[in-house]
């Protein structure tokens, strides 16, 4: 699914930022989605 280093250090941002992790994890996953398909390419 995710690549759990990148998604540890993503979730600890956040928390560390004080956003509601739950909130954004959607978004993330989307935005990490997109990511690693510009990657592949």
């Amino acid at each position: 699914m995710t690549d759990p280093k990148a998604y540890k250090h993503i979730t600890r941002l956040l928390t560390s930022l004080n956003i509601p992790v739950r909130k954004t994890e959607n978004k993330v996953q989307r935005f990490y989605n997109v990511w690693r398909k510009k990657r592949s390419v």
